[in-house]
């Protein structure tokens, strides 16, 4: 649902520094307007195309970010 989502979004970025300070790093808050979907992201440049090490070290980066995203936002969300 729509409303709810952006409601959620909202109660969510009214804590967006408390919720980057656990999180460690600063987040992209997208509200995505046109959309049903909000977004929290973290980004990094990467490929598919990169070389295996490169792709080792986004692998692993991408599963210290979700693990950090289901202690910061796990219990908010459920």
């Amino acid at each position: 649902d729509a409303a709810i989502n952006k409601q959620l979004f909202h109660k969510l970025a009214s804590e967006q520094r408390s919720l980057e300070s656990k999180f460690g790093e600063e987040l992209s808050w997208e509200r995505l307007d046109e959309r049903r979907a909000c977004r929290v992201a973290v980004y990094r440049p990467g490929s598919i195309g990169d070389d295996q090490q490169t792709l080792e070290v986004v692998r692993g980066w991408m599963i210290d970010r979700i693990l950090k995203f289901k202690d910061v936002f796990g219990w908010r969300l459920a």
